[in-house]
């Protein structure tokens, strides 16, 4: 057999060694974009918390809560800032998220504390918080009772507050 053609053939099988492998690193991307397509806001700051990475969270209110990323509850995120400080972010507050990783839908990975409800975990909180609001402003305290939709709060002067769960962009306390 001539060199040439000995050359153009072993060219061919190359070339359809390289066209498989281009089609099944295709094939990868594309269950790999499905997978991501599916992926939450709440998987993603699951892996975080099992990477125990710090994340930073940028609130409606334009607040910027930096931290490590300790638990994820229903709706919620909670970041530690320190041993003892914690915040409890609901999902629907947050405009911008910084330091997750990739997550994806259906990856394994072990339990986390799951707090429940952000409702459940503020009810949780014992001694004095900071609650944030919507506008801006927050309210110092001690949580006297939550509601369904609403928690009571009383600062150090006496002032009692009920404030809507809806109006509640974060939940800073001590552990």
């Amino acid at each position: 057999m001539d060199e040439y053609i000995k050359h153009a053939l072993a060219d061919a099988e190359i070339s359809g060694i390289i066209a498989e492998q281009h089609e099944v690193l295709d094939d990868i991307g594309a269950v790999r974009d499905a997978e991501k397509a599916v992926t939450s806001l709440k998987d993603r700051c699951v892996r975080a918390a099992h990477l125990e990475m710090n994340i930073g969270l940028r609130c409606v209110d334009g607040s910027i809560i930096q931290g490590l990323c300790v638990d994820v509850g229903d709706g919620y995120v909670v970041v530690s800032e320190g041993d003892q400080i914690r915040q409890a972010v609901p999902f629907a507050f947050v405009v911008e998220v910084h330091g997750l990783p990739d997550a994806l839908a259906g990856e394994w990975v072990k339990p986390l504390q799951l707090l429940g409800s952000f409702r459940s975990v503020v009810r949780r909180i014992d001694g004095f918080c900071r609650v944030r609001r919507v506008d801006g402003s927050h309210l110092s305290g001690v949580i006297e009772a939550v509601g369904n939709d609403h928690l009571e709060i009383t600062n150090p002067d006496g002032y009692r507050c009920v404030v809507p769960l809806t109006a509640v962009t974060s939940v800073w306390w001590m552990q």
